[in-house]
């Protein structure tokens, strides 16, 4: 870096003999001078040993003297694609990004006046043109009895892109967390809201601040709803596995109460241990007042079921009684029981089947009811009964039919008054033309 230097505070070596803080490395410009014993100085010896050292110690090394290079590592050349040549006598900051070379300057003065002792990073342009991140540590140093910089200089760039793909991750998911309708929510294991988006602080009623002020999740439950969700937490904290479908209920800040519907995952670290929670929330509030609307109608229509006096039946495509009420329990002398599952042809007499089947044939292919088919229903006994009913298809949302339902009535007497009536009819009529012979 093209910074100035204060003058090294020579400190003490834990060696036999104080030794000079002054760098000496390899010069490969000047020749070795030989020993007389073995060719070769122990100088040498060292300076060989220095830079077999530095280039294996896995960052690239340089010194600067008046923020020129003035050494470079094979290591610093071989990550830089730089020779010597192109190096020696050139100032760094030229291959520093131009965006990063007032900061990494700033940087570099604070590490050397001793103000900070961390490292830190700017983008480096190589000489093919590409750029590299580099994580750099700088030192003052004497070099061959000048002041100098020394610095060691690592490629992060590997990190950083995937610390960026991280990040662009993280604001995907966290985007998708805050623009969905269910609430979300994390959790630590004393049941403190670590993070949760705004859908939760609809859903609460409170707003972001009040949430974060509200911390855990027992502030909006009675305590017979806290106990539930302790029992569920504690069962996922202890198997390991998650909980769906736990359904529970808050009290919001207006004192509404809400049904809410989650599901419970654990947050586990590297060794596998469950350090917090995690799950998403959905308000059941309108879909349990909708149930309860419609089990109270159909317990309505039910009792009316019940209570009428026309029999009331409904069987599925394949004529299997699917529901029936105490009116054609009564007509047929068969219990619910004994009814519910079990085909309806057996209490047809067999020569009217091939007329029921043609008039829920018409049901099942046009969709609309048939009224007044009559027949003749054989009691559980044997008996006959006479029986006329109407028909109406049971559909799906898709107006699919998918079974039949039928209103029926016990038409036996009237059967006999018109037998009586039509017989009285035929004897006095003939009474009558006997006479006027």
């Amino acid at each position: 870096m093209a910074v100035k230097t204060k003058p090294t505070i020579k400190s003490k070596m834990s060696v036999k003999h104080k030794a000079k803080t002054d760098l000496k490395l390899k010069d490969k410009s000047k020749p070795a001078a030989k020993s007389k014993k073995s060719g070769t100085s122990k100088k040498d010896n060292f300076a060989h040993l220095s830079e077999d050292i530095i280039s294996h110690v896995g960052v690239g090394l340089y010194i600067l003297q008046k923020g020129k290079f003035v050494y470079v590592s094979s290591l610093y050349k071989k990550l830089s694609g730089y020779s010597d040549k192109e190096l020696i006598n050139l100032n760094s900051l030229d291959y520093i990004h131009p965006e990063d070379r007032d900061k990494t300057r700033q940087s570099a003065i604070k590490a050397l006046k001793r103000e900070s002792s961390e490292p830190y990073e700017y983008r480096f342009i190589k000489k093919n043109g590409e750029i590299m991140w580099a994580l750099e540590m700088v030192a003052s140093v004497k070099y061959q009895g000048k002041r100098a910089v020394l610095g060691s200089f690592m490629d992060i760039t590997e990190r950083k892109v995937m610390e960026k793909s991280l990040l662009r991750s993280e604001e995907k998911y966290r985007s998708i967390l805050e623009n969905i309708e269910e609430g979300y929510a994390e959790l630590d294991l004393k049941g403190n809201l670590i993070f949760f988006n705004d859908a939760l602080c609809r859903i609460h009623e409170y707003s972001r601040d009040e949430t974060m002020k509200i911390g855990n999740y027992r502030a909006v439950m009675d305590e017979a709803n806290t106990k539930k969700m302790f029992h569920y937490y504690n069962k996922v904290y202890t198997t390991g596995e998650s909980q769906k479908e736990v359904e529970y209920e808050i009290i919001t800040k207006t004192g509404k109460r809400r049904y809410i519907e989650t599901s419970i995952a654990p947050m586990k670290d590297s060794g596998g241990r469950v350090y917090a929670f995690r799950g998403i929330l959905t308000d059941r509030t309108e879909r349990r007042k909708a149930e309860e609307s419609l089990r109270q109608s159909e317990q309505k229509y039910r009792t009316i079921l019940e209570e009428m006096d026309e029999a009331y039946f409904e069987v599925d495509l394949a004529g299997n009684y699917t529901y029936v009420n105490d009116a054609i329990s009564r007509l047929l002398g068969y219990p619910k029981e004994e009814l519910l599952g079990t085909t309806f042809r057996k209490q047809v007499n067999e020569e009217d089947t091939a007329l029921i089947y043609d008039a829920f044939g018409k049901i099942f292919t046009n969709g609309k009811p048939v009224r007044d088919i009559a027949y003749k229903a054989i009691r559980k006994g044997g008996e006959i009964k006479y029986a006329e009913i109407t028909g109406f298809p049971i559909q799906n949302y898709k107006e699919e039919v998918i079974g039949f339902r039928g209103i029926g009535r016990d038409v036996t007497e009237r059967k006999r008054m018109e037998e009586s009536l039509r017989q009285s009819e035929q004897r006095y009529r003939t009474i009558l033309e006997e006479m006027d012979e």
